[in-house]
């Protein structure tokens, strides 16, 4: 059973925004496959380097919306996107460093990113983009 399956309620109806998180919960579930396995550190590298597209396309993509609706909360919304690749950026230096149970820490931290940042706090974009739309 995965952790998490693409469902309405990571939908916004934004095609490249919704395709991203596509990918990122694509990733959650490789990740998740090969901790069954017991080989997660044999796909630590290939979880990196989708993580790494991830936070550079992604990231552009939403911040490039931001500037485009206004969105109140953009600057606010871009520190928590600078948060997110100061994560990623020390789970790689861990990595290198072998660290135990590094592969834990990053399965919490991407299922943490999806409940809490893309279903809550992007939530804020989605809506005024929907208001938009209906506003005509």
């Amino acid at each position: 059973m995965a952790l998490f399956k693409w469902d309405d309620s990571l939908t916004f109806h934004i095609g490249n925004i919704d395709r991203q998180h596509q990918q990122l919960i694509q990733t959650i579930t490789k990740l998740e496959k090969a901790m069954r396995k017991g080989e997660s550190r044999a796909v630590m590298s290939e979880i990196f380097n989708e993580l790494n597209v991830f936070l550079t396309e992604h990231f552009q993509t939403e911040e490039n919306l931001f500037d485009s609706i206004p969105y109140p909360d953009a600057a606010n919304h871009k520190e928590k996107h600078r948060d997110f690749i100061r994560k990623v950026d020390r789970f790689m230096q861990e990595f290198e460093e072998e660290k135990i149970g590094l592969a834990v820490d990053v399965m919490n931290f991407m299922c943490d990113w999806v409940v809490n940042h893309i279903k809550s706090v992007d939530r804020g974009y989605a809506d005024i983009i929907a208001r938009r739309q209906t506003e005509g």
